[in-house]
């Protein structure tokens, strides 16, 4: 017959119309999913004691903040995590366990920011060294 030997598409030699329009946008199936959240809203929501701010809240990006909130940020601008140290007022810090690396793809981001920065890990380095330099030195006196 006419059709038969060709598959569905087939146009006569002429370039197949799933071939000449082109893909839309690249969907990962590994791509992590996230919520903007904007502040503004996030403030309305702590003036009308419609959240908690005894509990943590983990959020993605910030513009401005008033009232002093325990965050979590996984990731946000430069100027999201200045207003949220602005914000917080003195730190407390506890032990907890060490996060897991970022993989590959994403530690170019990381390690601008963050307690994987190459110039944070080098004062930790010398602040360690110095004070342990102290110590043998008092032992040694002492």
């Amino acid at each position: 017959g006419a059709s038969s030997g060709r598959g569905p598409g087939f146009e006569g030699g002429q370039t197949q119309l799933y071939q000449r329009v082109p893909k839309r946008s690249f969907n990962s199936k590994f791509a992590t999913p996230m919520e903007t959240v904007n502040l503004d809203k996030l403030q309305l929501f702590v003036d009308m004691d419609r959240l908690d701010t005894s509990n943590k809240i983990t959020i993605r990006s910030f513009q401005h903040l008033t009232a002093k909130l325990d965050i979590e940020v996984s990731q946000a601008s430069e100027s999201g995590f200045k207003a949220v140290e602005a914000a917080r007022g003195t730190q407390k810090f506890e032990m907890l366990p060490q996060p897991a690396r970022p993989n590959p793809k994403k530690l170019t981001y990381y390690t601008n920011y963050g307690y994987l920065s190459l110039e944070i890990q080098v004062k930790k380095a010398l602040a360690n060294a110095s004070n342990s330099e102290q110590t043998c030195e008092m032992e040694r006196r002492g």
